[in-house]
């Protein structure tokens, strides 16, 4: 659990195995809570059917902050009420999913790639392009902010329910 006004910073690498979480917690209400910086890099290797979190314990309080490699080695990352900021850096590798979901907010700050991704709820917001390389999956989603979304030559686009296109092409 990352507090309020707390800082962790990964300049090695960091795996998250399968159930793993990082929590952010806010203090007394406090609409800010802790931050995890990934200079490095940070695995998600829950196993081919499992998953890893990044997510919030009371509030929306987890502003992770990649500015490294974020490996999707297996099973699914869920970002769930946290806030993933993919920054000058920072790229996405692997075959596993990452699942922006109830409430999660996924922003797109730079140019990025990633190869499998499930909308579940979040929002994927940004200025910054964003190219699913493989699939992008789900639904109850929204894409807002300036930047645009784009399906690769080969990918594919499964949709199982509502998309809200609020913002960037």
């Amino acid at each position: 659990e990352v507090d309020t006004g707390a800082t962790v910073t990964n300049a090695g690498t960091l795996t998250l195995d399968n159930g793993a979480e990082i929590d952010g917690d806010c203090t007394s209400g406090s609409p800010s809570g802790g931050v995890l910086t990934n200079t490095g890099s940070l695995v998600s290797a829950p196993g081919s059917a499992n998953t890893a979190y990044l997510e919030y314990a009371n509030y929306s309080c987890l502003d992770v902050q990649d500015e490294g490699v974020l490996t999707l080695s297996s099973g699914t990352l869920e970002v769930y009420g946290a806030e993933l900021d993919f920054d000058t850096g920072s790229s996405v590798t692997g075959t596993g999913v990452l699942d922006d979901d109830g409430g999660g907010v996924v922003d797109v700050n730079v140019a990025t790639s990633i190869p499998n991704l499930e909308m579940g709820g979040g929002i994927l917001q940004g200025s910054g392009d964003l190219t699913v390389t493989k699939t992008l999956s789900g639904g109850n989603g929204t894409f807002d902010g300036a930047g645009s979304v784009t399906i690769a030559a080969g990918a594919t686009w499964t949709l199982g329910s509502s998309l809200d296109v609020a913002g960037g092409s």
